[in-house]
């Protein structure tokens, strides 16, 4: 089967070449669907063209940290969040809703919080700890 490892690469692909809502749709149909099988943590494999109701033959790690690549992408890439040189001193901000209606984040960083909201229609909203400059780019 697949792994969560693996599909990390293909949506980083996904969200360097800007197809965020593909990248967003990978995560809701692959870690999606792990959570609707009774996933409370994301397993180290996972086969999601198995039948519904069906868990793997073989389970290796039901918690695995290899497995947690939305807890990157999405704030990177639909938040849009991510530094633009060392220690966070300067941030890029190019959010990407992707369909969806809302998303906000709290983005930890050695100078301190960055806090996102965005809403569909309204002006993507930032806030960055003091001394921390920013990028904008093209939503």
């Amino acid at each position: 089967p697949q792994t969560p490892y693996f599909n990390f690469f293909v949506g980083y692909a996904l969200g360097k070449i800007r197809a965020v809502p593909d990248m967003v749709w990978l995560i809701r149909a692959y870690w999606g669907e792990m959570v609707e099988r009774g996933a409370s943590s994301f397993w180290e494999a996972f086969d999601c063209t198995s039948p519904p109701g069906k868990l793997p033959d073989k389970m290796w790690s039901l918690c695995h940290a290899w497995s947690a690549g939305p807890g990157f992408l999405l704030p990177t890439y639909v938040l849009g969040v991510a530094p633009a040189e060392p220690a966070w001193k300067t941030v890029s901000f190019r959010p990407a809703l992707a369909g969806l209606d809302y998303a906000e984040g709290t983005i930890p960083t050695p100078l301190g919080a960055i806090e996102v909201k965005l809403r569909n229609g309204r002006k993507p909203r930032i806030k960055l700890p003091k001394g921390m400059a920013i990028i904008k780019g093209p939503s």
